[in-house]
């Protein structure tokens, strides 16, 4: 039986720690899911690489670019989510939610 407790030194409410997992979990689902559709538009890049045209293929090449800076930009933000002893803030919210934007416009994008 493992116990886990609080830092004594750290004063937060447990309604901060909860919002502040969900944040956590929010951004490793989406980061997950970046990671993953970063992989399906290289397999298709490779294994289409004769029938897809050079439009097609620039196309998706600058998708590929974008979400691999999601993907950094999500993993540098879901360091500092999990590493605060504090309820999100504003502005951590604002960010999550343009990120989570652009993973939704590229994942759209890659689908058409």
């Amino acid at each position: 039986h493992l116990e886990v407790k609080l830092d004594p030194r750290v004063k937060v409410s447990n309604d901060a720690l909860t919002k502040q997992l969900e944040l956590a979990q929010d951004v490793n689902t989406t980061l997950n899911n970046s990671v993953a559709l970063f992989n399906e538009i290289d397999k298709k890049i490779k294994n289409d690489d004769k029938n897809i045209k050079q439009n097609e293929k620039d196309r998706l090449s600058d998708l590929k670019s974008k979400v691999a800076n999601l993907c950094g930009s999500l993993a540098g933000f879901a360091s500092s989510v999990q590493a605060a002893d504090a309820s999100p803030t504003q502005g951590q919210k604002e960010l999550f939610k343009e990120l989570k934007n652009n993973y939704n416009t590229f994942s759209k994008d890659f689908n058409k």
